[in-house]
């Protein structure tokens, strides 16, 4: 997997908010959804033959934020792929705040991009402002997370639920490994945004298998995938049940960094194999995370595929654009196990590319 530059990132962040001024490979399952959003032609009328660059297309990227590893990650896969393909960007960021996201689609709309790819903050309001761009037939690719109301021409994410449970399954698998039995388990679950369909999957994934395993969640805290909330919901949970053995963490990318720092200044912070150690299960598979499980604080990972899923989305754009119709316009990808035996795999997506500040 190439490595990209910080010059690139510099050049495509550059380029984009200036336009708009204003694990592997892993298992994929895929399903149809909407056959009416699937058929939209999007603004380019070029040849299915046709490259990006002959058939001069434009796609907006709307990001939810960029001081995020993970969307670093996802924005990389979609400038490769774009790259690799002769399409031109034009990247929008919304800090986290939906209202500045729906700005920025207007802005796309406005500027009349072939195809708009993006990430919501929320689910639910950003569903009117893809709703606006597909009337103006302008094709919308979700990757990461789902939109309400089955407005999308196509999605690409991974299986949350999945992930969720794979998860639950991990912590359970490690328990046992540590003679430690799965309902002796006192756990804490981080909960991560669940006005965002990757939050709110994630906990029912979690929170079913765990109750299918006989798990004890004693506390389900909300991170709204903020370390500094993670910080305080560990603090929070350990003052209520000192007898926490198990921590859930929805993203490691996102708030596992609180969640460590929480665990250090209770003085419990400690490496598997040594008396006192919280085992922690988690969700994404980022620099942090993967850091987490070198040094033994973190036991396993139910990991995503992030540059996989950017190349699914930007195909499946690209194909409505050129006039194809998609007999499956979702793509669930399957999570990637990660343990201290493959936490170097060079194909796990934070070990492929290089994240800059």
């Amino acid at each position: 997997m190439k490595k990209l530059t910080a010059i690139m990132m510099t050049m495509v962040l550059a380029l984009g908010l200036t336009a708009c001024s204003q694990g592997g490979e892993a298992q994929t399952e895929t399903q149809t959804a909407s056959d009416t959003a699937a058929e939209t032609g999007g603004g380019g009328e070029a040849a299915a033959e046709e490259t990006g660059e002959e058939a001069g297309l434009t796609f907006g990227v709307s990001m939810p934020q960029l001081d995020n590893d993970g969307f670093k990650a996802n924005l990389i896969g979609i400038q490769q792929f774009a790259d690799e393909n002769g399409i031109e960007l034009t990247v929008t960021d919304a800090k986290a705040m939906a209202d500045t996201q729906m700005q920025n689609i207007e802005d796309l709309i406005t500027n009349g991009v072939d195809a708009i790819v993006m990430c919501p903050v929320d689910s639910g309001a950003l569903a009117a402002a893809v709703s606006k761009a597909e009337d103006a037939g302008i094709p919308v690719i979700s990757f990461d997370r789902n939109v309400e109301g089955d407005v999308l021409t196509g999605l690409a994410e991974s299986d949350n639920k999945a992930h969720g449970a794979a998860a639950a399954d991990l912590m359970a698998e490690v328990a046992e490994a540590e003679g430690i039995a799965v309902g002796d388990l006192v756990v804490l679950e981080l909960l991560g945004t669940q006005s965002a369909t990757a939050g709110l999957e994630r906990h029912q994934g979690f929170e079913e298998r765990a109750g299918e395993l006989g798990i004890n969640i004693v506390a389900s805290l909300p991170t709204e995938f903020e370390n500094d909330t993670a910080y305080n919901a560990v603090m929070d949970a350990f003052q209520a049940h000192p007898d926490i053995n198990a921590i859930f963490v929805p993203s490691d990318n996102a708030c596992y960094s609180g969640v460590e720092s929480a665990l250090l200044q209770l003085n419990k912070l400690v490496p598997k194999g040594e008396e006192g150690h919280i085992l922690i299960t988690s969700v994404d598979g980022g620099p942090t995370g993967l850091d987490g499980v070198r040094n033994g604080y973190i036991d396993a990972i139910a990991a995503q595929s992030k540059l996989l899923m950017s190349e699914e989305a930007m195909n499946m754009a690209l194909k409505v654009v050129q006039g194809e119709t998609l007999e499956e316009n979702i793509v669930r990808i399957q999570p990637t196990t990660v343990t201290q035996e493959n936490v170097d795999d060079p194909t796990l997506w934070a070990n492929a590319i290089t994240i800059e500040e």
